[in-house]
């Protein structure tokens, strides 16, 4: 139940900042130009790209944590 409400209340907010955020922006990435991308693509794809770097990260810790326990156990 926890989790349809999460869900809820996230999509609430996308659809607020999807509505609210349509403006045109330019995006230079390296060498790469993208233009006349809608801001709030930016910003959704920003959160994705962090919330995909923190679970690396997550992922990576518990691994070695996964190791560390093994050694210890010998």
């Amino acid at each position: 139940m926890f989790t349809l409400i999460l869900f809820l209340v996230i999509g609430s907010v996308m659809v607020y900042l999807a509505q609210n955020n349509m403006v045109p922006v330019t995006l230079h990435f390296a060498t790469y130009v993208f233009s006349d991308i809608p801001l709030f693509y930016i910003i959704v794809g920003s959160l994705l790209i962090g919330l995909g770097l923190a679970y690396l990260s997550y992922l990576v810790s518990s691994i070695f944590t996964g190791f560390n326990v093994e050694k210890i156990k010998k």
